[in-house]
């Protein structure tokens, strides 16, 4: 197969779009277990085994939710998991107690496929 690019058109009724990403290898200079996507295998706090002070996060993070699954690589989550982190580093410098195990709550899919075409889904 060519790597030049194809200039041609070719009609359809369907068009997929997608896209692939890879994971950061932060597990690997974290030297961290990672799963099959790359992601560094965290605690329940967000911390990497046998180190409470590194925390992992965002689409880099493979936290465990429920049924054995992962939870999912998308912006909310990873917003979740800073506010979460945050919570427990700032319990840690001012002596409070330290909230233990991160738990993620889906609030949706949402997605723009095109100009004022949104979907909104409420499953995972």
């Amino acid at each position: 197969m060519s790597s030049k690019r194809c200039a041609r058109a070719l009609a359809c009724n369907t068009i997929i779009w997608a896209a692939g990403v890879k994971a950061s290898d932060a597990a690997a200079w974290l030297e961290t277990p990672a799963d099959r996507a790359g992601r560094a295998i965290v605690q329940s706090d967000l911390t990497i085994q046998d180190a409470p002070n590194i925390y992992v996060i965002g689409d880099t993070a493979s936290v465990q939710w429920k049924d054995g699954t992962t939870v999912p690589a998308i912006a909310p989550a990873a917003k979740q998991q800073g506010t979460f982190v945050a919570q427990r580093i700032r319990h840690q410098l001012t002596g409070r107690t330290v909230p233990l195990s991160f738990r993620y709550r889906h609030l949706g899919n949402l997605a723009t496929i095109g100009r004022n075409e949104p979907f909104l889904g409420n499953s995972v």
